[in-house]
């Protein structure tokens, strides 16, 4: 199941070096509330007890982890500081967040300078605009573009966009030819159409233009074309519809009425229809949201095509032409009705309708998105192991559901909101989060180690295959780093061959059943990874277990116990069988034990293993590729 896309963090990220740095922060986050859900990010020295600031480590790893996660970052440093360490990191401009430098000081202006350093494609300009505006300092922006023109060609206002990209360094370019020595272009029209907010001098030719229009445009090296993203896509379909069927009957619908698809900035259809794969793609190919409405929504909607049958099979007479109008009538910031008006009637084929509404302003859209629940793994507990897409999904969701002690490991952030669990209450875990992202929240029902082992994967499937109404909840489970991974890689190779893992809790599997895989483990000669070894109720079943491993096994044989592994209190150690009762009292619920095999070994290690305590000792199961040579 492919997931809802996820919109990319409208807050920044500001990372403090020095203590000056906590007033200039809130200072900006004050400025308004564009500003204010931005998190603080300070060394843990400094950080202390404050709620309002999220202590770090490591400024490396802090900056590569935002930056891959696509969050702005704004550095309350010397730009150098951020150009060394983040420039391993970049690709292209067209993947790249905005990085902002803020120096304050008495320098320029006396009060500062922000300088935007990369993502201007991404709205790095306009956000270091607002940081300028909020400390009274110098904005300072090194883009050709922006330093003589005023505005960044490539990044146009929100809700617009440019349609020949192709021709943006030769129409810059030209244009820079032509300012005089006095300052100033010569002959550029057409901002304001363009949706940029200054406009140009009158000019009789413009030898330069910028030209905005719903219709398609050729444009050139000496004219930038820009959509305004006002057009609103209803679309109905029959379940199953073919996705190139319909992506055939909206192209052809917008050419016959002479409308670009670029200036499409939505589709819209009813909320029976947020699983359908032929809407998914088409709104992956348009490259827009999906936006959902109930059917009495759309049933009130003022159509003229109504259907009676449609509204026997959906509850509402009218899906493409009612979604396209409903969509384009949002709410504005006062709470008023934003009028938009049906341009073009509905259009079908044998496997869908569509229809088209023009919209108030571009961008803005009523209805809401589809919901999509992410079964987030957060690892073995250094965030440092966390995967990649683990950590944008978690600064991009609306909502964090799991266990109390999960959540306190995801740094705070303003807007979203957390629903924590105690120990037991996973089924209310999983309710809780299917029931939000059906109500189409964008929702993490975080898990530790990896969510598809003794986690939450499995009875989110559960509840989804017996409750009918959340199977069209769109599911994606990030994978992560399990503990027995984590605890094999502080001392080698250990799950090197094969290897079964087991957990020694009897709460919801019966103990005859689990002495009998554990026999069944050690009969087949598997390295055995062992969960939940005990607890205070279940000594006994530990000294059972204990007991089957010490007749199987030799006494030489290898065994790794890691405990809080990758965390602060972590201590591993390598023993051997004949050792494993003296270190009983070592052993709980925060502890996994490696069984080694026949063939696993452990050697002491001159050169010690890197990470977490150090280890002197290596462990290791061959493969076999030495006997092979």
């Amino acid at each position: 199941m492919t997931p809802a896309p996820l919109t990319p963090p409208v807050a920044p990220a500001i990372v403090i070096l020095h203590r000056p740095g906590i007033d200039l922060a809130r200072r900006i986050t004050a400025h308004d509330d564009r500003l204010a859900g931005a998190m603080i990010y300070a060394p843990r020295a400094l950080a202390g007890d404050d709620p309002s600031l999220i202590a770090y480590e490591d400024l490396r790893g802090l900056l590569e982890q935002l930056f891959l996660t696509g969050q702005p970052i704004v550095g309350l440093c010397a730009a150098g500081i951020l150009i060394r360490l983040i420039a391993p990191l970049l690709r292209d401009k067209h993947h790249e967040p905005p990085v902002i430098a803020v120096a304050e000081g008495t320098g320029i202006a006396r009060t500062g300078a922000v300088v935007p350093l990369l993502g201007s494609h991404h709205g790095g300009t306009a956000l270091a605009r607002q940081i300028a505006q909020a400390l009274a300092a110098t904005l300072i922006t090194t883009g050709a573009g922006e330093g003589h023109l005023g505005l960044a060609l490539d990044d146009p206002p929100p809700g617009w966009r440019l349609a020949n990209p192709d021709d943006l360094k030769a129409f810059t370019g030209r244009l820079l030819d032509t300012i005089s020595p006095e300052g100033g272009p010569s002959r550029l029209l057409g901002r304001r159409a363009a949706g940029f907010a200054r406009t140009a001098p009158p000019a009789r030719q413009a030898a330069f233009m910028l030209r905005g229009s719903l219709r398609p445009q050729a444009g050139s090296n000496r004219c930038l074309v820009y959509h305004p993203a006002k057009l609103a896509l209803g679309v109905g379909c029959v379940r199953g519809a073919d996705p190139g069927a319909i992506a055939d009957l909206v192209m052809q619908t917008l050419v016959s009425a002479d409308l670009s698809a670029k200036a499409v900035g939505v589709v819209a259809t009813i909320d029976l229809k947020q699983d359908e794969p032929a809407l998914i793609q088409l709104a992956k190919t348009l490259d827009v949201p999906i936006h959902l409405f109930a059917a009495a929504h759309l049933d009130a909607q003022p159509v003229g095509d109504s259907s009676a049958v449609v509204k026997q099979a959906v509850g509402s007479g009218s899906v493409a032409e009612a979604a396209a109008l409903a969509a384009a009538c949002p709410k504005g910031r006062r709470g008023r009705l934003l009028r938009g008006r049906l341009l073009l009637g509905k259009h079908k084929n044998a496997h869908g309708t569509c229809a088209v509404a023009l919209a108030h302003q571009p961008g803005v859209f009523a209805g809401r998105p589809p919901g999509c629940l992410f079964v987030v793994s957060l690892g073995p507990g250094d965030p440092a192991m966390r995967t990649l897409a683990a950590a944008r999904t978690l600064v991009q969701v609306t909502d964090l559901v799991g266990y109390h002690g999960y959540l306190a490991q995801i740094p705070g952030r303003p807007g979203i909101t957390r629903h924590g669990f105690a120990l037991g209450e996973e089924d209310a875990r999983v309710m809780c989060a299917l029931d939000l992202a059906a109500r189409g929240r964008q929702v993490a029902l975080v898990c530790s180690g990896d969510a598809g082992i003794y986690a939450m994967a499995s009875p989110v499937f559960a509840q989804i295959e017996r409750t009918p109404a959340w199977q069209r909840v769109r599911v994606q489970v990030l994978p992560g780093v399990s503990a027995s991974q984590a605890a094999a890689s502080r001392v080698g190779g250990f799950l090197g061959h094969d290897f079964c893992v087991l957990s020694l809790s009897d709460l919801l599997t019966p103990r005859d059943v689990i002495l009998q895989r554990l026999q069944a483990a050690l009969a087949g000669d598997f390295i055995i990874a062992l969960y939940n070894p005990t607890s205070r109720k279940r000594g006994d079943l530990f000294r059972a277990a204990l007991e089957q491993i010490g007749q199987d096994r030799a006494p030489s044989t290898p065994v790794v116990i890691a405990r809080q592994v990758t965390r602060a209190q972590e201590r591993v150690e390598v023993i051997t069988v004949a050792e494993l009762n003296n270190h009983r009292e070592r052993i709980d619920m925060h502890t996994v034990i490696l069984i080694g095999a026949t063939r696993s070994r452990a050697f002491a290690h001159l050169g010690g293993m890197a990470g977490g305590m150090g280890s002197r000792m290596a462990a290791y199961t061959p493969r076999g590729y030495e006997e092979k040579s």
